[in-house]
């Protein structure tokens, strides 16, 4: 369970900041991946 949040968490920000807050701004965001390096 553990193991799955801590994989998870940094793919949900990465998702989050793709394609919420670039689209906002008219971007088009970073990687998703971008968060794990």
């Amino acid at each position: 369970m553990v193991l799955i949040i801590t994989v998870l968490i940094p793919v949900l920000d990465g998702i989050e900041r793709k394609f919420i807050r670039a689209r906002i701004q008219s971007r088009v965001g970073p990687p998703i991946l971008q968060t794990y390096y």
